[in-house]
């Protein structure tokens, strides 16, 4: 009887330690949208033709990406980024040539590992107008934010495509010349 008695505490404590290690174990893990740290530096991205970069290393007010489109013309873009804190979403705010606000462009939520996927967004404008277009975005390795850095212009200054002909191409958007850079 004593030998049972024994084996039962025995079994009894080992249980109890193991349901305590499993509570210690539980209680050290964090939770996974908090534990992540993602593997690459912050950047975002804007995709027409090609895919323009602002990392979280570029300074706020350095040079944007210029792209001269098609006045009165809706023309198509995407928006994303990498290397994001999971869970917060990339924005985009934009600002006419006097520094009015325009408009505030939110990419995908940026999900478990880090990524924002790019979302689609059209724009237009008539002749003579320029939109920047600065981005503000969480960096995925806890360490702040990035706030209102100038990414990317659109000047609307070139004459819209004709569009007469039919079955010949040539009004399929325009065109996009990418403006050298100075920084």
């Amino acid at each position: 009887m004593m030998v049972q008695r024994r084996r039962l505490i025995g079994r009894v404590l080992a249980l109890l330690m193991g349901l305590t290690a499993g509570g210690v174990i539980a209680l050290a893990v964090p939770n996974a949208a908090y534990a992540a740290s993602c593997q690459t530096s912050a950047h975002v991205y804007f995709i027409r033709g090609g895919t323009y970069v602002k990392t979280e290393y570029d300074a706020i007010d350095g040079g944007t990406y210029d792209f001269h489109v098609p006045y009165n013309t809706t023309i198509s873009f995407q928006l994303g980024g990498n290397g994001l804190e999971p869970y917060s979403w990339p924005v985009w705010n934009i600002t006419d040539q006097s520094g009015t606000a325009i408009n505030s462009l939110v990419a995908n939520q940026t999900s478990g590992n880090c990524v924002s996927n790019q979302k689609s967004f059209t724009v237009s404008a008539g002749n003579g107008t320029e939109y920047t277009y600065r981005a503000t975005y969480e960096k995925g390795t806890n360490d702040g934010n990035v706030a209102g850095q100038a990414h990317f212009r659109l000047i609307f200054d070139r004459a819209p495509p004709s569009g007469g002909g039919g079955g010949g191409g040539g009004g399929g958007g325009g065109c996009l010349i990418i403006c050298p850079l100075f920084e």
